[in-house]
């Protein structure tokens, strides 16, 4: 196979990365797509980062076959200390109020359901942040593969309003609005000439 790509590219560069698959244990949530984890990594007051907020995402829009889906992205709320997914939403505005028991195209138990491997998935994005500590706040996602957990990437902007919808509550109310809080306390003190001015 790799041969044949070698061909095909005739001397032009490229970047060739594994097919990454669903660990089994979450598999049947998804058909062909890649389950993410989000994770919500902060640093606390001791410069520390924290684990804030989690969900389990499903893209349907990466799914040929589900056409009648209601919504592009569904997500589960995780609970952090035992990695039990909570109920199932989209991330469209319209059906946001819409939560399953279910996984709304395959029919799998969402709600309930423990993630095994929540504790690898969860301090592989504290590992992560620890390497980069001058970002305040990150969104992993990380997929959960039969090798064990792999980062795909960190996000300044992880999607607020889909982390708040797929929790109800809004993030002033979480460890993370607490969190970000003493870190804008921390931005103003070191900035008070800017602010006498």
């Amino acid at each position: 196979m790799i041969a044949e790509i070698t061909r095909e590219l005739e001397g032009k560069l490229m970047i060739v990365q594994p097919w990454l698959r669903n660990h089994s244990d979450i598999a049947d949530l998804a058909k062909d797509s890649l389950i993410t984890f989000r994770v919500v990594t902060c640093l606390n007051a001791h410069g520390d980062p924290e684990a804030t907020m989690a969900m389990l995402r499903v893209l349907a829009k990466l799914e040929p076959d589900w056409a009648n889906a209601l919504d592009e992205e569904y997500a589960a709320p995780i609970e952090l200390e035992t990695g039990r997914l909570g109920l199932f939403t989209g991330d469209n505005m319209a059906t946001s109020t819409l939560r399953y028991d279910v996984q709304p195209i395959t029919g799998a138990q969402v709600a309930g359901r423990i993630v095994k491997e929540w504790p690898a998935v969860r301090d592989i994005a504290l590992r992560a942040h620890r390497a980069i500590r001058h970002r305040a706040a990150i969104g992993w996602d990380i997929a959960l593969t039969p090798e064990g957990p792999m980062v795909l990437e960190g996000n300044n902007n992880f999607d607020v309003m889909f982390l708040q919808r797929v929790h109800d509550v809004g993030i002033g109310r979480t460890r993370l609005g607490v969190l970000l809080a003493h870190q804008f306390d921390l931005l103003i003190a070191g900035r008070k000439d800017v602010w006498a001015t």
